[in-house]
């Protein structure tokens, strides 16, 4: 029984964490994407302003941007949502590394705008 449990308990953990890309497809960069960009993360991470080397005012820059200055890491790993950085840090529960900084946090559902994008190769539409 309690090995059952166990194997529940992570199965659930793991479907809440990682989205249902059923739900959601053809995610356009320009209809979904970049209003959401606009409102909460373009204060800090645009071409003037690109803190931590990231520019999310724009599909050249988003794809471009590097995760430090100094070291060549994409934050944007087409086809692969849950390991780019970019989704990591929208998604993750640790307040030290959450993004965006500010008054309101992505919801789930802008969460799973960006991963689905990701994964469906993060294309310019």
């Amino acid at each position: 029984m309690n090995k059952f449990l166990i194997v529940l308990s992570i199965f659930f953990l793991f479907s809440c964490s990682i989205p249902d890309e059923d739900s959601v497809s053809n995610v356009s960069w320009s209809n979904d994407l970049q209003p959401i960009f606009e409102e909460l993360c373009v204060s800090c991470h645009s071409t003037s302003n690109h803190q931590g080397g990231v520019d999310l005012s724009g599909y050249t820059g988003a794809i471009g941007s590097l995760a430090a200055e100094s070291e060549a890491v994409k934050i944007i790993i087409p086809g692969e949502g849950s390991n780019s950085p970019l989704y990591q840090v929208v998604s993750t529960e640790d307040p030290t590394k959450q993004m965006p900084k500010g008054d309101r946090l992505l919801t789930f559902d802008e969460q799973k705008l960006i991963y689905v994008w990701i994964n469906e190769g993060a294309v310019e539409n």
